[in-house]
């Protein structure tokens, strides 16, 4: 087909097919734009071509390409400063120094208390395999699951250090230690009509009953010896010691995809730009320019240099040259140029570089990168960039766009990781005796945490806006101070009796008017005591 500049049209100069209808010779079309045509009809690809699944999610993302991504994102996070500059902003701004148990308890009962303690202690060297804190933890979940998209927790009651009751740890197996068994191992599921699919257990109504975990890695498939099998009841799967932990975008999707994985290919480039730069700056400072040598028309000496007795050949000449290079005086030409010079031979010429490299472009490119790679885990560019480059409505506006982003990912972990492990753990607690099995009705309900709050930009502000919500009713103390909002302002009123007993001219026992607390509270007795009388 050949194109008709005149009007944009194609003309077809035989007969063809186009989306399954032919056109014949001669007639004159139109570029197509649908889902199933790849190419316009004057050829160059506009869309990516659209295909019909036949398959689950696991089908197009397969276990290999799932592993040569992981293996793409850890590099990232290891050399390249944006990822792990994002990675270290999800942690800290989701979890800090916080993620700590609470409970939502309005009854007083001791209980809680008991189990807070206990939960302080063992949280204290929760990991199975090292120790770490299960804040840690936590913080390394938020990053695993948006670098690598899933992992499973498992709580040793006796299975992995075989003494009962077990050591009530947890061990975490990462995304590529979910792994297939080898066929001839899952035969006896098989007959139960079971199957795998990365990792995936699923019964005959394609419901997940289990998942398998392996201490190896970079594995499709491993043998039941290598292998640990973790089943469950679908029906009460909150008794299993073990949960698979992954944020889907599928209803029927059985293994994660991490947010990351839109954002390799823009992250990779990023990351090689910024290495090239780097890399030519480098260059470009070791150096100054060229020389462009011309050819040695009729033997002609370096200019600057007295003119010598030709010698008879070309070594002689050379040596001859040498001796007149060595005693000739530049002296007065490097003091006119105040440094070193050098004299080039006749007609050559210096090149001088225009030092621009690293380009001044890259930083915009890499900026530009580090946004698009913040939109796919809903991080704005401030925060992205770690700088506060906008106006403070702007910059206060991509804070708690981030901080909205935060408290998601709290939910989901809450929901699906920190509120299951503490239910696991607590019972196994009670089991073994290391609490009291006296628990209140409904305790696994009443579970909480305490994570960290938005910091102020402008406290003045920001604490009027919360002081005039609190006085209309559109806050409570306990979504400004969190779950343990009770036990912070008895805190405060301990605190604050014990400045009264002692005299201190405090500005936090003073009212609005100025006037100190305990003058108000006079004058009202007083007022009292009045009209009783009258």
């Amino acid at each position: 087909m050949n194109h008709a500049p005149h009007n944009s049209l194609l003309v077809a100069t035989k007969d063809v097919r186009l989306g399954g209808v032919i056109v014949p010779a001669g007639a004159r079309i139109r570029a197509q734009y649908d889902f199933t045509q790849p190419l316009n009809p004057a050829g160059g690809r506009k869309r990516r071509l659209a295909r019909v699944e036949t398959g689950d999610e696991e089908t197009i993302l397969s276990t290999w390409k799932r592993l040569q991504g992981l293996d793409l994102s850890r590099d990232l996070l290891r050399n390249d400063p944006a990822t792990h500059g994002l990675a270290k902003t999800l942690r800290v701004q989701t979890i800090g120094d916080a993620g700590q148990l609470q409970f939502n308890d309005n009854t007083g009962d001791p209980w809680y208390e008991e189990a807070v303690a206990f939960w302080n202690e063992w949280a204290r060297t929760a990991d199975f395999i090292d120790g770490s804190t299960f804040r840690e933890i936590q913080q390394l979940a938020v990053s695993s699951l948006a670098f690598e998209g899933d992992f499973v927790v498992v709580l040793d009651v006796g299975q992995l250090s075989t003494v009962p009751p077990g050591s009530g740890k947890l061990c975490l197996f990462e995304a590529d230690q979910i792994v297939n068994l080898a066929p001839e191992d899952f035969a006896p599921y098989a007959a139960q009509g079971w199957t795998q699919t990365s990792g995936i257990l699923r019964d005959k109504l394609g419901r997940r009953v289990g998942v398998i975990v392996s201490n190896e890695r970079g594995r499709e498939s491993v043998p039941a010896s290598r292998a640990f099998v973790l089943t469950m009841d679908p029906d009460r799967p909150e008794d299993a010691p073990w949960r698979y932990v992954g944020r889907k975008f599928r209803f029927r999707q059985l293994r994660a995809v991490p947010d990351s994985i839109s954002t390799l290919q823009t992250a990779i480039d990023s990351y090689e730009m910024l290495n090239l730069e780097i890399m030519s700056g480098k260059v470009s400072a070791s150096r100054y320019g060229a020389i462009i040598e011309a050819p040695n028309v009729n033997g002609l000496v370096p200019s600057g240099f007295a003119d010598g007795d030709a010698g008879t050949n070309e070594d002689e000449e050379r040596a001859d040259l040498e001796d007149e290079k060595a005693a000739l005086d530049a002296d007065g030409l490097e003091h006119y140029t105040g440094g070193n010079f050098d004299l080039l031979p006749a007609g050559s010429a210096l090149q001088f570089d225009n030092g621009q490299r690293p380009s001044p472009n890259v930083q915009g490119f890499i900026d530009w990168g580090s946004d698009l790679i913040g939109r796919a885990h809903a991080i704005p560019h401030a925060v992205m960039r770690q700088k506060a480059d906008s106006s403070y409505t702007a910059y206060r506006g991509d804070l708690l766009f981030g901080f909205m982003t935060h408290r998601d990912n709290r939910q989901f972990l809450e929901d699906n990781f920190s509120d299951p492990v503490a239910r696991m753990v607590l019972r196994w607690a009670m089991r073994s005796g290391r609490l009291s099995a006296d628990a209140p009705e409904g305790w696994e309900r009443v579970i909480a945490w305490q994570y960290p709050a938005l910091p102020s930009i402008d406290p003045q502000k920001e604490q009027a806006a919360l002081a005039q919500q609190l006085k209309s009713g559109l806050t409570t103390f306990r979504d400004i101070l969190g779950p343990a909002w009770k036990k912070k302002l008895e805190q405060l009123g301990d605190e604050v009796a014990w400045i009264r007993s002692q005299g201190l001219p405090l500005s936090v026992l003073e009212t609005a008017s100025g006037a100190t607390v305990a003058d108000e509270r006079d004058e009202r007795n007083a007022d009292n005591d009045e009209q009783t009388q009258d």
